[in-house]
């Protein structure tokens, strides 16, 4: 007896093969070794055959037996490539801390899972930013591991005085502090300085 010589083919299912060398043919009596292959976004699993039967084969670069696959299997197959997709960290670090961390799955935004915004006595917060300082909000794209830091601002008291009153005002994000009163018609001296600097400056 001479076996029935039958073709495999691979459908990658939007990836690649990254085998040099794979079976193509097989017979009943032929051992072959199925191809690893590449997605981005996502891990490969394995391979599934296109033809109702619900085997699934995992262990890649393995060398199967065809005699072992049941009859279910012989003829030419269609091999159908199985992704699971990524899944990216993101930490959240506070004052050199880890305040949070999320997962997201690839090429996905952050959306609600972004963190609340955190309180650090003595700063305001002004947002996150990565490691290469750009800017990171709910609408980031995740693309892969990710460390995010809290851009912290320090909190400056500033002291105005109005004709010899005194009010006091705490710097906001940008790093100024405002001062909204009502005045009188006439004439007025307003100087302001922060804590701790002897140096007064004008304000307008």
């Amino acid at each position: 007896w001479v076996p029935y010589e039958y073709t495999i083919t691979y459908d990658t299912n939007g990836g690649t093969i990254s085998s040099t060398t794979y079976t193509t043919e097989y017979t009943v009596e032929n051992d072959f070794i199925l191809p690893s292959a590449t997605k981005n976004g996502y891990t490969f699993s394995g391979w599934k055959v296109d033809s109702g039967d619900d085997r699934f084969f995992e262990f890649l670069g393995q060398t199967f037996s065809a005699a072992n696959y049941g009859p279910g299997l012989y003829g030419n197959a269609t091999m159908v490539a199985q992704w699971k997709i990524d899944q990216y960290t993101v930490t959240f670090v506070v004052d050199g801390k880890e305040y949070a961390e999320i997962e997201v799955e690839a090429d996905e935004y952050i959306g609600d899972k972004l963190p609340r915004d955190p309180k650090v006595d003595g700063y305001v917060f002004r947002g996150w930013n990565d490691l290469s300082g750009n800017d990171v909000t709910s609408a980031t794209k995740v693309t892969g591991h990710m460390t995010v830091e809290a851009d912290l601002a320090k909190i400056h008291k500033v002291t105005f005085t109005v004709n010899g009153k005194s009010y006091n005002q705490n710097t906001d994000s940008s790093g100024i502090a405002k001062l909204q009163i009502r005045l009188n018609d006439g004439s007025y001296n307003i100087v302001s300085k922060f804590a701790g600097n002897s140096n007064y400056n004008a304000a307008s």
